[in-house]
């Protein structure tokens, strides 16, 4: 196209032109520089910008080449991108139509805290046994962050909307850059010697690797790991991650969302408040009906029908028992009179004047009384009584017959 040219182009024309020159000159391109603005499309396409100190460049990257991207770009990150100038004619823009992409400078970065993540949690810095519960009605917060920062904001914000009586106490720093890591772990020292926190929330807003690193320094992890209060880390967006996440007792995946965290809402306090004076107003009811029915039984009438009842139940029992006590008393009477006659009866066997009845008779020595049952023990002239079935006798012995000895 020469220099000076009085022709009169169309806006096509125009627009054509530059497109076979850029096309021409820059059909395979690297370029780096950091993302923003990035918009995934819901059919599979990448739609962000490149940009750098003093300039930015539109970048499509269809889903063909997107799915073979090994990480999931976002706001912030440092990448390579390789492909090739194109203009949009409607809209009279040149972009970059992108065939692929990596990140710049951050395999090192990934590498060490890897390896830092690896020796902490070998330490034990992460284990959720020893995390402390963050309190449910936090009455102060103190917020590690820049007092200039999105994350403030939007922490101001959220508290403002949903609790605006939690106080704040700000221990501004700066969060990205050589000194960062210092100075926050410095704030975290101070807000411990304030007696009176009750959670301490450590954010910043997002941003890219390099600027998150602040938050994954040994002086922070190690100032987290002593503090006594309970610690939130909200740093980054929901897809960022610092090791301050591991070693918090809670991880936040926005500022906003710590400060959900600590801010129970007007209407979860009303909704809970209801919730209680319903139940109270169940329990005092039951109570008041029960008290009613439990004083019902000491009016006069109640009393009178109870004690009537349990005079007829005495009476019911006395009566029981009189009549088991006669049904006892018969049957133990005829166990006694079957008893003394079974006795009687063995008497009568066994007794002596039974056996005078048959004609026998009973001697005994007048001396002594004792019975004789042999000859062998009486003498001539000894004195004797015979007792006969009726009436006895007195004799004495003349004439004695001693018992044959056995063979």
């Amino acid at each position: 196209m020469p220099e000076t040219d009085n022709r009169i182009y169309s806006v096509s024309e125009i627009t054509t032109g530059i497109k076979n020159l850029l096309e021409m000159h820059f059909k395979n391109v690297k370029v780096t520089g950091e993302i923003s603005n990035f918009r995934p499309a819901s059919s599979g396409h990448w739609y962000f910008q490149l940009k750098d100190r003093d300039a930015t460049v539109s970048i499509v990257m269809f889903k063909s080449r997107a799915f073979r991207v090994p990480f999931t770009p976002k706001d912030g990150d440092k990448v390579i991108i390789s492909g090739s100038m194109s203009v949009y004619a409607p809209r009279g823009g040149y972009q970059i139509i992108a065939e692929t992409m990596s990140l710049s400078g951050t395999g090192d970065i990934l590498a060490m805290l890897e390896q830092r993540k690896r020796h902490y949690e070998s330490l034990g810095y992460f284990d959720s046994s020893r995390k402390k519960e963050i309190p449910r009605f936090p009455r102060k917060v103190g917020i590690i962050t820049s007092d200039t920062g999105a994350a403030i904001r939007d922490i101001l914000h959220v508290l403002n909307r949903r609790n605006k009586s939690v106080n704040l106490v700000i221990f501004p720093t700066l969060v990205q850059g050589d000194r960062a890591g210092e100075m926050i772990a410095k704030r975290i020292g101070q807000a411990q010697r304030m007696t009176d926190l009750d959670v301490l929330i450590v954010t910043r807003g997002g941003g890219s690797l390099e600027d998150l690193l602040p938050f994954s320094e040994e002086q922070v992890i190690e100032a987290l790991y002593t503090c006594s209060i309970p610690t939130i880390s909200a740093v980054g967006h929901e897809i960022d991650n610092a090791l301050s996440d591991y070693v918090a007792d809670r991880r936040a995946p926005t500022p906003s969302a710590a400060a959900e965290i600590v801010s129970v809402s007007y209407e979860e306090i009303y909704s809970a408040v209801r919730s209680y004076r319903e139940e109270m107003s169940r329990i005092i009811s039951h109570t008041i009906a029960l008290a009613k029915s439990e004083l019902k039984q000491y009016d006069i009438t109640t009393m009178h029908e109870g004690v009537a009842r349990r005079i007829k139940d005495i009476r019911l029992l006395t009566d029981d028992l009189h009549t088991r006590q006669i049904q006892y008393i018969e049957t133990k009477m005829t166990s006694v009179k079957r008893d003394l006659l079974l006795y009687k009866e063995t008497l009568d066997a066994l007794s002596p004047f039974h056996v005078l009845e048959r004609g026998y008779s009973i001697v005994t020595d007048r001396k002594e009384g004792k019975t004789i049952t042999s000859s062998a023990f009486l003498s001539k002239g000894e004195d004797v009584s015979i007792v006969f079935k009726k009436g006895s006798a007195d004799a004495q012995i003349t004439n004695i017959t001693r018992p044959q000895k056995e063979t």
